[in-house]
């Protein structure tokens, strides 16, 4: 039989890059899984209710979340050791008392389409921890600079370990170190009298618009883990079982504002208006405005010669005014609306207003004679307190903006200014008033 050297030859090299192909193809597969993360970004809010895992004990964690355990209490996993497809155990209403430890794809009670993730510790080495894991990237152009998270624990059945069980979350920027999120994110389930299952599963405790304190720049990626594990020892028989359901996670940063024109404007008083364009995903607890007179700086709460007006609520996108009184006529004043969420305080950029001025105008009604009564009327100015003198400088009683006179006939002059609480002095007007002698009336007699 002859052999076709050429045809062997041909046949290794095409078994050679096939084999090189799918090791190609099964090393750039491995590094995509494992750099799979979901995008994030302002204005979106990112949900997962594992309703899509579907109802077998074997499935695979949605997107980038993945499943773990560890042979040690209290011990958060390392995301980059893949473990997205499980295959280990179901659960709901009813749990047996002799369950099984290991991962749980656990349905609800009364809808076998609602599912949750978790798991149940054993007496021995084996499942001391459950780790259910997250990697999210920041997918757009702005910085997060903070999260804000809602999730339920949901208990499918009791135990009667005497240290109780508990899910506690953390953080951490590289999938294998872990921070602490802290006392709002620990959900803490003390001993039970039994280890029954529920009939009506599952009993749920929920965590609400809680606030992790870690920024994240574009393309950066952050991680979340939930541990479940023994509260504290080291005893992890009759454990209960807990699950992670309904995460909600909201990229949060300060609002957006901006100082609008002011839309009136009196000899002491000013209309302004500021608008929130967006909240960043976190509603705005305090807005208002500063004012100052303009100097050309930027100046916050709390500077020199700023006043502040403040309103406190739960504020979404929207207009809002204010009307500042007891302003000094004829003065320019800056004026920077703001806004606060958790993130901190947003200001607008400044917008200049001037009040109008005012001139200070003395009449009074002519002729006058000798020993009249009249008076003499300066231009009425809201809030004003007037300062009245005569030519000779003696201060005369009124403090408004009439004074009354009774004199005799001579030519006189009178001065007025007035102060504002602003701590505005005007400039003086004067007015010359000359006082006629009464005439003379003739007397008839009759005889």
């Amino acid at each position: 039989m002859e052999i076709n050297i050429l045809k062997i030859k041909q046949s290794i090299v095409y078994t050679i890059k096939i084999a090189w192909i799918v090791l190609f193809l099964v090393i750039c597969g491995t590094q995509v899984l494992f750099s799979q993360s979901d995008p994030i970004q302002l204005g979106d809010t990112l949900k997962q209710n594992f309703n899509t895992i579907g109802t077998s004990p074997t499935f695979y964690m949605p997107g980038a979340w993945r499943l773990r355990k560890e042979d040690l209490v209290r011990t958060y996993s390392d995301y980059t050791i893949n473990n997205y497809q499980i295959s280990d155990y179901t659960a709901g209403s009813n749990m047996s008392s002799s369950a099984s430890a290991g991962f749980y794809n656990f349905s609800d009670g009364t809808n076998t389409n609602d599912r949750a993730v978790g798991g149940i510790s054993s007496s021995s080495w084996s499942y001391q921890s459950i780790n259910i894991m997250e990697k999210i990237r920041n997918s757009g152009l702005s910085l997060i600079e903070k999260f804000k998270i809602s999730y339920s624990i949901e208990k499918y059945r009791n135990g009667t370990n005497p240290a109780g069980y508990r899910i506690q979350m953390a953080y951490g920027t590289s999938g294998t170190s872990w921070t602490n999120a802290g006392a709002d994110f620990l959900t803490l389930f003390p001993a039970d009298a039994n280890n029954n299952g529920y009939t009506n599963a599952p009993v749920s405790t929920y965590i609400y618009n809680k606030y992790i304190n870690v920024s994240l720049n574009p393309g950066g990626f952050l991680y979340f883990a939930w541990n479940y594990s023994v509260a504290s020892g080291s005893l992890t028989a009759s454990a209960q079982a807990l699950a992670l359901d309904d995460v909600m996670i909201i990229p949060i940063a300060k609002p957006n504002v901006n100082t609008l024109s002011c839309s009136n404007s009196t000899s002491t008083s000013l209309t302004v208006n500021g608008e929130i364009t967006n909240v960043n995903g976190d509603l705005a607890t305090e807005r208002g405005f500063i004012l100052y007179e303009a100097d050309g700086t930027d100046k916050i709460i709390g500077g020199a010669g700023v006043s502040q007006y403040a309103e406190n609520g739960l504020f979404n996108i929207g207009q809002f005014s204010h009307i500042f009184s007891n302003l000094c006529p004829n003065i320019t004043y800056s004026i920077r609306a703001y806004a606060i969420n958790a993130c901190g305080i947003t200001y607008g950029a400044k917008q200049n207003c001037s009040t109008i001025p005012v001139s200070l105008n003395l009449s009074t009604s002519s002729p006058i004679c000798a020993n009249d009564n009249f008076s003499i009327n300066a231009t009425l100015i809201t809030g004003a307190t007037y300062h009245w003198t005569n030519s000779t400088g003696i201060i005369q009683p009124s403090t408004t903006n009439i004074l009354n006179l009774n004199l005799p006939a001579a030519t006189y002059t009178y001065n007025c200014y007035y102060t504002l609480a602003c701590g505005y002095t005007s400039p003086v007007s004067s007015i010359t008033i000359t006082i006629s002698p009464k005439p003379l009336t003739s007397n008839i007699y009759h005889y």
